[in-house]
């Protein structure tokens, strides 16, 4: 058998130590975790807003949720008038306005119930008694917000 210069064994030894130190280091190569969902990454980065508190809306409450919030008159109304007819569509809308945050959200409890989730069920058909209700409507409907300035 014919033996290998010094040269070459050495480049071996090398080359095994290298594959090795590899080995070992991509074992902790894992990282940090990514976030499971935008919630975690809302709680790990202190510029990212947490989201609105929309209620309880991804559940049933019978048109029942409590108010977390000082509701106007109009509002209490049109709670009591999604209520009289309550289906799914109808509580997701009492549940968000019920909510502290639902009302603040761009398009209002309408766009959180309508955007996505009750998106093929058939809008309630509007609150003609809430109506003279000095206090705008926040359900966020189009036609929702009673007499424009300067009727009535």
């Amino acid at each position: 058998m014919r033996k290998r210069p010094t040269c070459m064994r050495l480049h071996d030894g090398f080359a095994i130590a290298a594959l090795a130190l590899f080995a070992f280091s991509a074992v902790g190569c894992g990282g940090t975790p990514a976030p499971s969902d935008a919630t975690a990454s809302a709680a790990a980065d202190p510029f990212v807003p947490a989201p609105p508190d929309v209620g309880d809306v991804g559940r049933y409450h019978a048109c029942k949720a409590t108010p977390r919030r000082a509701l106007s008159e109009r509002e209490r109304c049109e709670i009591a008038a999604l209520a009289t007819h309550c289906s799914p569509a109808n509580d997701c809308l009492v549940s968000c306005l019920s909510s502290p945050g639902g009302v603040n959200v761009g398009g209002g409890c309408w766009h959180v119930c309508f955007s996505g989730m009750h998106r093929d069920e058939p809008a309630p058909p509007g609150f003609a008694e809430c109506e003279r209700s000095p206090d705008p409507s926040r359900l966020g409907t189009p036609g929702a917000a009673g007499p424009s300035v300067g009727q009535g």
